[in-house]
């Protein structure tokens, strides 16, 4: 019988990561410990997502990006913690895939 022998992992991470951990394991009703796991066990998967989804990204949008990420973090009020950030990167994502699916139908 083979058997399953685990490994101790031990990383330091900023505070944001945890917070960002602790909010994907709340919302999926699972543990911190248990998230991280999860997305190690997958980490083959998601670098090769991530690592496509750069290369399609096309190099001017990119230069865009950047330009209007560094624009909105000098205009961004000093009193926007980082939750607050988060959620309106969430209200914008919900913004964009409605625009989306607009422009599909048109």
């Amino acid at each position: 019988m083979k058997e399953n022998r685990l490994e101790t992992l031990v990383i330091r991470v900023t505070p944001e990561t945890t917070a960002a951990l602790r909010e994907i394991a709340g919302e999926r009703g699972m543990t911190r410990s248990a998230v991280a796991r999860y997305l190690l066990e997958n980490c083959r998967t998601l670098f090769t997502l991530i690592e496509s989804e750069r290369k399609a990204m096309k190099p001017e949008f990119a230069a865009q990006e950047k330009q209007f990420t560094k624009q909105v973090i000098e205009e961004l009020p000093d009193s926007y913690t980082p939750d607050m950030v988060r959620v309106l990167s969430r209200i914008l994502r919900k913004i964009a895939d409605a625009k989306e699916v607009t422009e599909q139908n048109r």
